[in-house]
């Protein structure tokens, strides 16, 4: 048996422990009592990610600590770490990096402290393509004031229209910040060492869905594969060294078994939109399932409000054929938007089939150039704002996926003028607005 000293420095080290570390000492421990080990070796693998820039912007202090300890920690995963104050990182070399943590505080009227002025200037004025750069931002605040952490959610929202992509969502922490740090870090960590499985499925069809006069080319591509994905998931494709592109999955496992379905709009000098474009029958493709835990179902019983543009269309058609297969109870309402009703007018007949058997209660849509005035979405919303309020306001949840400089920025202004920002802030306190945009 320990005496109580050694049982006081036996809990002071594991209270510095991970939970890999730990399930290795309990081996360690084992096997040294088997006389099988002479000294302590930590087999850890070692992460596929070798550099990462840590920047914090603070006026009391305590993003630098956190930064300095995560600094300290990933090191000591033999990565390579560069820590700087906001100020003193010249945002010139931002094209250079992969990985970026940034930590900050809020401050003022939901102000970004004073010494990130300098770097947000230069993200708005030089507007730098950030496609290559995977971010995870950690905002501290006082959720005594109502702009909570604000200065962390702007600077995501800079990022993300400058192209770059979330490494880890974005965590906002308020006054208590010390009791869920290390939690936080923990699951970073495990991020750093999670191995992404690539596996191979067959292209089984590959149809472009707009009619002739189409401004666009966007392509329906269905994938044989056995991999296991929930609605609302997404693929991952990596084209030769590029940061990997995801696309929403647009069908449901349970009414495509073995399938995969993706809709995809073919960008000009998109690469990795271009490859997919141009695949055929029989060909191979490797991808990996990104999940996106952010963006699930919720109860069958519940009614759900789906507002997408464009190929946003797609994890709302797998929402619907989940819920046609599981004769949810809850009701459903899309709003989709395009161009032209004749040319764009993407997945109409099952949508039309769906509205035909009642399993979508409403179809709200906005063709913004089949007439002289441009209608679009959001329109279409305020037109309905009694009705769409009356389902909030009874528990409905609310979606909206498509591009987050236009179109989910102008939806959620509307949601603002009809619903107030207070009822939009319980919204999402309570889990029922989710966004997967781009």
């Amino acid at each position: 048996m320990l005496n109580i000293e050694k049982r006081q420095i036996l809990t002071n080290l594991l209270e510095g422990l991970t939970k890999e570390q730990i399930i290795w000492l309990n081996g360690f421990v084992t096997a040294k009592s088997d006389g099988e080990i002479s000294a302590p070796i930590l087999a850890k693998k070692e992460s596929n990610i070798k550099e990462i820039t840590i920047l914090y912007a603070t006026e009391t202090g305590n993003a630098k600590k956190i930064a300095s300890n995560f600094s300290n920690k990933l090191k000591k995963l033999k990565i390579k770490v560069k820590l700087k104050a906001i100020q003193q990182y010249d945002p010139e070399n931002l094209n250079k990096e992969k990985y970026l943590i940034l930590i900050t505080s809020t401050h003022g009227d939901g102000e970004f402290p004073e010494n990130a002025k300098e770097f947000i200037s230069f993200l708005d004025l030089n507007g730098p393509d950030l496609s290559n750069i995977n971010y995870a931002i950690i905002g501290l605040g006082d959720s005594n004031y109502p702009l909570f952490c604000k200065a962390a959610i702007d600077l995501e929202d800079k990022l993300v229209s400058l192209g770059a992509k979330n490494w880890q969502k974005i965590a906002n922490f308020d006054l208590d910040f010390e009791n869920h740090i290390e939690n936080y870090y923990q699951n970073l960590e495990k991020s750093l060492f999670e191995e992404k499985k690539n596996l191979t499925g067959k292209i089984t069809q590959n149809i472009i869905l707009n009619d002739i006069g189409s401004n666009k080319e966007i392509h329906h591509i269905e994938i044989k594969s056995d991999a296991k994905y929930q609605v609302g998931d997404a693929v991952a494709i990596k084209i030769a060294d590029n940061a990997p592109r995801l696309y929403s999955i647009a069908s449901s496992p349970n009414q495509n078994e073995g399938e995969i379905h993706l809709t995809v709009k073919n960008v000009a000098g998109g690469l990795c939109s271009s490859f997919l474009s141009e695949l055929k029958s029989d060909d191979d493709l490797e991808f990996y399932i990104a999940p996106n835990n952010n963006f699930r179902l919720p109860d069958d019983k519940k009614d759900i409000i789906m507002v997408c543009g464009g190929t946003g269309i797609a994890p709302f058609r797998a929402f619907l054929q989940e819920r046609d297969f599981s004769a949810a109870d809850g009701k459903n309402w899309l709003f989709f938007g395009e161009q032209y009703a004749r040319s764009d007018f993407l997945y109409q007949a099952e949508l039309q089939d769906y509205l035909e058997s009642g399993l979508l209660d409403n179809l709200d849509l906005a063709f913004s150039r089949d007439q002289e005035e441009k209608i679009y979405v959001q329109d279409r919303i305020k037109e309905k704002s009694d009705e769409l309020k009356g389902w909030l306001e009874k528990g409905a949840y609310f979606y909206i996926c498509g591009d987050k400089n236009k179109m989910a920025k102008d939806v959620e202004q509307i949601l603002i003028e009809i619903l107030g920002e207070e009822f939009l802030e319980k919204l999402e306190e309570e889990g029922r607005y989710l966004k997967d945009i781009y």
